[in-house]
This record gives C-alpha cells, structure tokens and sequence, in this order.
C-alpha cells in the first residue's frame, strides 16, 4: 500500500498508529460481518427445517450490525471508501476548494467527537447498569454503547488527517492524491 504521509512529518508516527488501528478495526468488523451472515443463514436453514426461530438472532444481529459499523467507518474513510463529490469545489481553484474541503471534514471531525463523548458517557451508563435488549432472550447492549464512541473518534481522527490532506494538496506541486483522500478519482488500494 502507498504511504500518504512523509516520514519526516511530523505527525507520521501518530498517522501510522491510527492507520494501524484502523485497518485492525476493519479486520474485526469484516470477521463479524462473517459471523452475522452465518448466523443469519443459521436462522433461516433452521427455520425451514424446524419450523421455529434461534433464540437471540434478532437481538444479536442489531448489536453486531453497530460493531459492524461502528469499527469499519475509519478505515473507509482512510481508504476513500465513503460517497464524496467534488461536483462543487470542483469548479473552484485549488486554495478555495481546500479550504471547502477542510472546513467540512473539520466540521464533520468536530460532530463526531462530539457525538463520541455523549455516547462514551451512555456507554459507560449502560456498562454500569448492565443494559440488556430483552426479546425471547437477553443480549447484553452496553458492549456496543462502548464500542461505537471509539469508532466514531478514530472516524474523527481520520476525517482530520482526510482534511489536511486536502489542505496539502491545494497547491499546482502538490502530490498528487491517492487513497483516503476526498477526489475519488484513484482506484482504492485496500491491500
């Protein structure tokens, strides 16, 4: 995979460990992606040949999909993987168009650890109380309170990282840009 960061940035050591932990995110909402399609395949097989439901599919599938979710955002967003346009700061020069740019992946930064905290406060409430979503059996919910606050910051951290991207590349010599980037117009290198 191409390095989108300088070794001698400054901030390359900290890029690094967030790309690392993204991508590790990533892994781990593929694999439950994995598990939720086999236990949804579970529960229709069986509902054919018993004639009834698994206990808990329902239940355990709404809370996987937030882990699904929730661990695989900053990695598309690294990746370039989110719908973007540049239909309007297409039509701009390039100073201006970054600046469109960063200022809306610094005011989407901005919702998001926002988002994040009062969700890390609701988390840490669930965990205390044990919250549980309660149909024919009981799933514990809390672990998916916990989880979502940390996706949505490391989404943060690389929407902030996609904006100064955005802010180098506003210049004729800049590089030119490349996956998790908001021009769309490379093929994304997942590797």
């Amino acid at each position: 995979m191409r390095e989108q960061v300088a070794p001698t940035d400054r901030g390359a050591g900290l890029r690094a460990a967030v790309d690392l932990l993204s991508r590790w995110s990533s892994w781990v909402s593929g694999a439950l992606t994995l598990v939720l399609l086999v236990m949804l395949v579970a529960e229709v097989a069986v509902r054919e040949v018993v004639g009834r439901s698994l206990l808990g599919t329902i239940e355990l599938s709404e809370v996987l999909l937030v882990f699904i979710v929730a661990l695989g955002a900053a990695y598309a967003q690294k990746a370039g993987a989110h719908v973007s346009t540049d239909l309007a700061t297409s039509r701009f020069a390039p100073t201006p168009a970054a600046v469109i740019r960063v200022s809306g992946m610094v005011v989407a930064a901005g919702f998001l650890f926002w988002t994040a905290w009062a969700c890390w406060e609701r988390g840490l409430e669930a965990f205390a109380s044990g919250e549980s979503r309660f149909g024919i059996t009981s799933v514990p919910v809390w672990p998916a309170r916990l989880v979502l606050p940390l996706g949505l910051a490391l989404l943060a951290v690389q929407c902030l990282f996609t904006a100064l991207d955005a802010w180098r590349r506003r210049t004729a010599d800049a590089p030119p840009a490349g996956p998790g980037t908001l021009s769309g117009r490379e093929p994304v290198d997942v590797s």
